[in-house]
């Protein structure tokens, strides 16, 4: 489905303007716009560094109703930070919540069948992404005024997105710059400006963090390890994250958390029998809510962590982090107000990383 799409958005792309001319440079958005419809379908770590572009366009429009299309994984995340009126779950062919050709396009079904329910609901659409999934949801949805940005941020100029179906579009510059930033360049036509922004940390999601603190006895400064990330392409070896948790143990005396998913359970348990320090650490993988995880981060002495959304919360809420990353995404992707913090996979293969790499970076951020 997703190389049809491609397929189909080329063909399009030269028949788009003289059949559809729904773009134009000259057309101007609405001031105060009052039903906006906010669109981001892809993966929990792309939707938290949206966030701080959602807090300035709440900001802009205080008065205004925002209603986000989410896919479910980022959905509890974004509902927790009161900034838009309603969560509208969506799957994505390119992200299907099924697997295979079936998944693709029942996902694809579902959603022109959610965007024709949207007829007449909002008079500004806001493609987060710069996809033609997003796309077709705007223009199926009718909306009058529709804004993204000219393309996805790691594509090159011109790709084919159909962004025809736009009426609005915003030009990214041709180099590479953080996801963060792009999305806020994103909302400039509609004159939107940085704000401050600060992850909201709940009282009760204190209370899980803490209670899950009390339960493993720990009162003293402790270390995250993320081992995982959606993409095995992205993982780094459990023989490397024993060796780090073994340094922090004994040259620091930190006690360390393996954090996860439940699924990663036994990859932690994994690490956890190839140290040699094993007792300082625990598995919590499973243990909190990603809601709840938040919390829990910004207690955290040092952060060492894949590629993944719990990389995105860890910087979000400005613990130091040590991030294994690929060459392609570090550029766009390392913690957001970190880009000291990235360990660069050599020749783009995570295995090439060395505990020396790792235990360089460390170093520096324990004894800064």
């Amino acid at each position: 489905m997703s190389h049809l799409l491609s397929s189909l958005s080329k063909f399009a792309a030269r028949l788009g303007k003289k059949y559809f001319s729904s773009l134009s440079e000259d057309s101007i958005l609405p001031p105060n716009p009052q039903r906006i419809l906010w669109i981001r379908l892809d993966h929990i770590g792309d939707g938290v560094m949206n966030v701080p572009a959602l807090a300035a366009l709440r900001a802009k429009f205080p008065d205004a109703q925002i209603d986000a299309l989410v896919r479910a994984p980022f959905a509890p995340l974004l509902d927790e930070l009161h900034l838009v009126d309603h969560i509208m779950l969506g799957d994505s062919p390119r992200f299907p919540n099924k697997p295979g050709a079936t998944g693709r396009l029942s996902a694809f079904i579902s959603l022109r069948k959610q965007a024709k329910k949207m007829r007449g609901n909002y008079d500004l659409a806001i493609d987060a992404r710069g996809d033609d999934v997003a796309r077709l949801v705007t223009f199926w949805s009718k909306t009058p005024h529709r804004l993204g940005p000219d393309r996805i941020f790691y594509e090159p100029p011109n790709a084919a997105n159909f962004s025809f179906l736009m009426t609005h579009l915003t030009h990214l510059l041709d180099e590479p710059r953080h996801a963060v930033i792009n999305n806020l360049e994103n909302l400039q036509p509609l004159h939107v400006e940085k704000v401050l922004f600060q992850w909201p940390i709940s009282p009760q999601q204190n209370d899980a963090a803490q209670r899950l603190l009390n339960h493993l006895k720990i009162d003293a400064p402790f270390a995250i390890m993320q081992t995982r990330s959606n993409d095995r392409a992205r993982d780094w070896s459990a023989e490397g994250f024993a060796k780090v948790a073994d340094y922090l143990i004994s040259q620091h005396g930190l006690k360390v958390l393996l954090s996860g998913a439940a699924v990663d359970i036994p990859y932690n348990n994994h690490i956890i029998n190839l140290s040699h320090h094993s007792p300082a650490i625990n598995n919590i993988a499973g243990e909190l809510r990603l809601t709840e995880l938040p919390a829990l981060l910004a207690k955290v002495k040092i952060m060492i962590s894949v590629d993944t959304g719990p990389m995105h919360l860890g910087a979000m809420v400005k613990v130091p982090i040590v991030a294994l990353m690929l060459p392609d995404l570090a550029l766009r992707h390392y913690p957001w107000e970190q880009p000291d913090a990235v360990v660069i996979a050599p020749a783009g293969k995570m295995g090439d990383i060395s505990v020396e790499m790792v235990l360089e970076k460390v170093k520096i951020f324990l004894q800064g």
